[in-house]
């Protein structure tokens, strides 16, 4: 697999994920349940078929790509998730002391910022390979779908021409 489409992949995650991360403070069980379903299992279909969408950063994509895309998609947006939410919700507990439910965020930062880490890497660590098995199972109906044919050289994803 590329580096270039790994980078595109990372970021376009990073930035899924911080937009799942302040749609969280939204005080609504059915929103935050869709939130963690899209994180769980779909962040990843929805950077693929982002990336492959007119074939701008993404051309031809096998099973093992779709599931090495599809675990780096789970682990960055839920990291995005958490980097968006948490000091978000660390600010909303300073203005409103009362009844927010994000206010445990004050408790994990203040007193085990550690254990906010670890938590927060052990959950991107699940949702990235709940989000692999999703990436390879889109990428293989997207192999049925798709009427060009896979070059031999698995590198030649990207159509880059360098003339002299």
């Amino acid at each position: 697999m590329n580096q270039i489409i790994v980078k595109k992949a990372s970021v376009f995650s990073l930035i899924l994920g911080a937009c799942l991360g302040l749609i969280l403070h939204i005080p609504s069980y059915t929103i935050v349940a869709l939130v963690l379903m899209v994180l769980l299992f779909l962040s990843s279909v929805l950077i693929i078929l982002f990336m492959k969408k007119d074939e701008k950063h993404l051309s031809f994509i096998d099973t093992r790509d779709g599931a090495v895309l599809g675990g780096i998609a789970g682990f960055f947006a839920t990291l995005g998730a958490f980097a968006s939410f948490t000091p978000m919700a660390y600010m909303i507990y300073f203005i409103n002391h009362g009844n927010y439910f994000g206010s445990l965020a004050h408790l994990f930062i203040n007193e085990a910022f550690w254990l906010l880490c670890i938590v927060a890497f052990m959950a991107s660590f699940i949702f990235a390979c709940t989000n692999s098995a999703t990436g390879m199972g889109l990428a293989y109906i997207l192999k049925f779908f798709d009427s060009k044919k896979m070059p031999e050289n698995s590198d030649a994803q990207i159509d880059i021409e360098i003339n002299d």
